[in-house]
């Protein structure tokens, strides 16, 4: 998904504004250390069924109106999941490129094509990004459902960033069978290393200075 002005607000432009800040005054080293981190993350995940049986598909923002190479990487994994085991599959993500159609609604179609059945589905069609994904899975399933969050190797480590901070158990799964590298896969760690620094930056901040509605904001 990505982030327009109005999904970011006041309040997100403001963290922005601070973690900017803190990766120019530690001369990019902080940002650096995310970006291992999320190499780290990305790289060691497993690809398989934990005890969540709960399983979470963020969405993709739409190619032309239909699914795209990586959402349809997670959709494939989630019924690779599906078949070792696992409940429902909760497909989150609202309208976020032109037209009317949901992130959530092209996927649970994509499902239902490959033959699962869309009694086991469950969406979510108000989000707009990564956080708002979260914490509107976190309304409809409550903080005490452990989930398996399924996603593309490079957006494990914000997911799992984002999901600690709203207080949702959880394990991540990522949606390729295997590591490959690539200089398309070197822009995505460092794009997604950037939206985590973000969100730590700004959480620090927020608890520093005690600003709640940022606070409220991410948590």
């Amino acid at each position: 998904m990505r982030l327009s002005a109005s999904a970011i607000g006041a309040e997100g432009f403001k963290m922005l504004l601070v973690s900017t800040l803190v990766i120019i005054a530690t001369g990019g080293v902080s940002l650096w250390l995310v970006w291992y981190r999320t190499l780290r993350i990305g790289r060691g995940a497993s690809a398989r069924l934990t005890e969540a049986r709960i399983v979470l598909v963020p969405g993709v923002r739409l190619q032309q109106g239909e699914v795209g190479t990586d959402y349809r990487c997670r959709l494939e994994r989630a019924l690779e999941l599906r078949a070792q085991g696992a409940g429902t599959l909760v497909l989150l993500g609202g309208v976020t490129s032109s037209g009317s159609v949901s992130e959530a609604a092209r996927g649970r179609e994509y499902l239902c094509s490959r033959g699962a059945a869309e009694s086991e589905l469950l969406l979510e069609e108000r989000s707009r990004h990564t956080l708002e994904n979260l914490r509107y899975a976190r309304e409809l399933l409550g903080t005490s459902t452990p989930v398996t969050i399924v996603s593309n190797r490079y957006h494990l480590a914000r997911l799992g960033v984002m999901a600690t901070g709203l207080g949702m158990p959880h394990h991540l799964c990522a949606a390729e069978a295997q590591w490959r590298w690539s200089p398309a896969l070197a822009w995505h760690l460092l794009r997604e290393a950037f939206y985590i620094h973000w969100y730590l930056a700004g959480d620090q901040w927020a608890r520093l200075v005690r600003d709640r509605a940022s606070q409220a904001r991410i948590s």
